[in-house]
């Protein structure tokens, strides 16, 4: 198969633009946080609307980002912190003020259930923030620091790994915990249980859970290679293919091509970071919607 034609490049950004504009069906807001990355499937909810999740995706206060079975996203708040989320994760941005006050960035971000991980960077160091993340049952007041956290079916655990946080369940009195490398756990319809220092193979496995992986197929804001899931001669039936794709989680596209002289509408999913990664993605979809002739090439 021969490369798309610069025809289909337009085609291509044209395809990104509406997707914006689908994920902007709110009254526009200030940008609360913006997709880095991502494994499929992972979607944003908006206003009622939902759309696939793609880098570079601006998030408002109030979207709803939810990831899918195996998948995982990771997002840049506006103030330079990072928010990575595991599999089967619901992560709400209830509220998002990145101007408010003199430059303190305030919001209250709402773990629903799912693992995460909220870290701070070189830029964020440089803001101030007043920032509440619920974990289900537990509240945890965020200044400078690096934590995993998890909504589970049976309990909520906050795991501080640098910095200090301070903690409320429920309507119970706040405490602090500052000491690095320490965990607690709230069971649910329990008492808690103690603060404790967690084991160092235990914070790699809950680690492993909201960090993503090339070899298993990323999306990033730099990433260079495409799955193209098949070629259509007929428009509207790639139209309804990359359509099914996106309320599934894939941020399809088309993408206009010309081979042996022919015009053709290929389906694709453009922008994973690396070979391998795009061929392990192309062999899930070939599975799971029946894409057996899906091959990988250069953006």
């Amino acid at each position: 198969m021969q490369p798309a034609t610069a025809t289909g490049r337009m085609a291509l950004a044209a395809v990104l633009s509406a997707c914006a504009m689908a994920a902007s069906d709110a009254a526009p807001g200030a940008t609360a946080a913006t997709v880095v990355a991502a494994e499929l499937p992972a979607w944003v909810e908006r206003a009622g609307g939902r759309v696939p999740v793609r880098p570079g995706l601006v998030l408002e206060a109030g979207d709803r980002v939810r990831t899918g079975g195996g998948a995982r996203a990771r997002l840049r708040l506006a103030e330079g912190s990072l928010v990575k989320l595991g599999e089967d994760a619901e992560f709400h941005i209830r509220e998002a003020d990145p101007s408010a006050d003199g430059g303190v960035f305030s919001g209250f971000l709402d773990v629903v259930k799912g693992a995460f991980r909220f870290t701070t960077t070189a830029l964020s160091t440089a803001r101030r923030r007043d920032l509440s993340i619920r974990i289900a049952g537990i509240t945890a007041g965020v200044r400078g620091t690096d934590l995993w956290g998890k909504a589970a079916p049976d309990r909520d655990i906050v795991c501080l790994i640098e910095g200090d946080i301070s903690v409320r369940r429920g309507d119970e009195p706040a405490f602090t915990m500052d000491r690095p490398l320490s965990f607690y756990i709230a069971p649910k319809n329990a008492p808690a249980l103690p603060v404790a220092a967690v084991d160092p193979d235990q914070l790699a496995r809950w680690a492993a859970e909201t960090e993503t992986a090339a070899a298993r197929g990323v999306l990033g804001e730099d990433g260079a290679w495409q799955v193209n899931l098949a070629s259509y001669r007929d428009r509207d039936a790639a139209g309804r293919a990359a359509s099914a794709l996106r309320d599934d989680g894939y941020p399809a596209e088309l993408v206009d091509a010309t081979v042996a002289g022919e015009p053709w509408v290929r389906v694709a999913l453009a922008g994973y970071t690396g070979l391998e990664g795009a061929r392990a993605a192309a062999a899930r979809l070939a599975d799971r919607a029946g894409f057996t002739g899906a091959w990988v090439s250069r953006r």
